[in-house]
């Protein structure tokens, strides 16, 4: 990982050099090739809003390795090995540049500021700025290392996570400090503490949906007690997530969305606690090369407006998926008020309070259907699967559906995945040690870290 670890006046540099001046005036920061450091809190602020490294580096091996698409023959011979080796969950030797180096790079950004904040105990008690680029920071860092822990561990289980491999947790922007993985018990209770410390510093809501909020922290927590099957910790957060506001988006209403737009959902729009990116390193998740999988394009009923949104015809008969909230191609990787409706609905459920999680699924889904009539199910189990059936199709897409897998499994579940390759049919059975992706060849030879082994 040392590659990624330069010393503060180079990094500053580049970085000043280099931010991206898209998305609207947000993102128009110009660069100040007279700041050498980043002392100053200017530079600390201007570190934060780069958008290009801290928001569009949101882990995608995942979603690449997931389920929600399929190649058609010819694409999948097209492809490169190592293309073809992450679609087939074969173990694979792989090099940077990689997602692994992506996810890192924003930590290191992100623990720049907290060792140049740590320094300023006085202001950090009194001054809003120096308050905010601190939680900011803070938030950023626990973001990556979940996004990374998702990725490349096992699922969090609480009687193995004091012996499962968790990620590197970097927390200090000095490269001597020597590089080692975590447990998973390590890993997640520094997530959810570097998001609980964000809390005391972040107002309640950014300017921007890039930058952090208590509202983005609050949503982060929900999403990390979840894949822990925490359910209590999980409606903790994602009520006091949504007490700050529960605003959808009316898939009804024509006005906020443009039907005749190839990527017809709005960016930035009033969902979006978080924005954020998956990366584009995996090719196979481009809208121009993944399909859409056939029965999860056939669970949405006629009356579901996602049908409409979130999908367009292929030339071969299948489906692409078109509803990104990045208004692009690129896949959105952020938090939305929507996954939490659907974190508040599952925990309540799984908390025997099945009719207070059909309110919140009833609520979430009046928003994305044509004439929409309350559910109401006699069993929990019932209202269980359609909580599950309805999160499968409103987060498709968004890097989530890995860590879904994983976790539901780790609860007793059996869900296996399939790949179809000619006429060949591959599985990845559940709780399968191919679940925790292996890491780069060239960071464990670096750094002499712990590779994932495979049965």
């Amino acid at each position: 990982m040392n590659y990624l670890l330069k010393n503060y006046r180079e990094m500053a540099a580049i970085l000043l050099s280099t931010l991206s001046t898209s998305c609207n005036d947000y993102l128009n920061v110009k660069s100040n090739m007279e700041l050498e450091t980043i002392e100053s809190l200017e530079s600390l602020e201007l570190l934060m809003d780069g958008s290009q490294f801290m928001n569009f580096n949101v882990n995608s091996f995942g979603e690449a390795s997931a389920d929600d698409y399929w190649l058609s023959e010819n694409t999948f011979q097209a492809q490169n090995e190592i293309v073809r080796n992450i679609y087939t969950w074969s173990h694979n030797n792989y090099l940077h540049n990689n997602d692994w180096a992506k996810g890192y790079l924003p930590i290191y950004h992100a623990n720049l500021v907290i060792d140049r904040c740590k320094k300023e105990q006085d202001k950090l008690n009194t001054e809003e700025r120096w308050r905010t680029v601190y939680g900011t920071a803070l938030f950023f860092r626990a973001y990556q290392h979940m996004c990374q822990v998702f990725t490349y561990a096992k699922a969090y289980q609480e009687e193995q996570a004091d012996h499962d491999l968790g990620v590197v947790l970097r927390l200090s922007s000095d490269p001597s400090i020597a590089s080692r993985r975590a447990t998973n018990r390590e890993t997640y209770e520094q997530i959810a503490g570097d998001l609980k410390l964000s809390l005391a510093y972040l107002p309640e809501r950014s300017h921007h949906p890039m930058r952090p909020s208590k509202w983005a922290s609050y949503g982060a927590l929900a999403r990390l007690y979840l894949s822990m099957n925490d359910y209590n910790h999980a409606k903790l957060y994602a009520d006091s997530c949504l007490r700050i506001s529960q605003n959808l988006l009316d898939f009804k209403d024509t006005d906020g969305l443009n039907i005749n737009a190839r990527f017809p959902i709005p960016r930035f729009n009033k969902e979006t606690i978080f924005y954020a990116q998956l990366t584009t390193s995996q090719p196979n998740l481009n809208p121009n090369v993944g399909l859409i999988d056939t029965l999860l394009y056939q669970s949405y009923k006629e009356n579901d407006l996602r049908k409409l949104y979130f999908f367009e015809d292929n030339d071969d008969g299948y489906v692409s998926f078109c509803g990104h909230y990045t208004e692009s191609q690129n896949l959105f990787g952020g938090i939305t008020v929507s996954e939490i409706f659907l974190i508040n609905a599952e925990s309540c459920i799984k908390l025997n309070r099945v009719q207070e999680g059909m309110e919140w699924l009833n609520k979430f889904l009046a928003n994305r259907y044509i004439d929409f009539i309350n559910l109401n199910f006699s069993t929990k189990e019932e209202a269980l699967n359609m909580v599950l059936e309805e999160r499968r199709k409103e987060l498709v897409m968004r890097g989530l559906r890995w860590m879904d897998v994983k976790r539901r499994n780790a609860a007793g579940e059996q869900i296996t995945l399939r790949r179809k390759i000619g006429g060949s049919q591959l599985s990845l059975s559940p709780n399968d040690s191919r679940f925790a992706l292996p890491l780069p060849l060239d960071i464990v030879n670096q750094t002499n870290i712990e590779q994932n082994t495979y049965d």
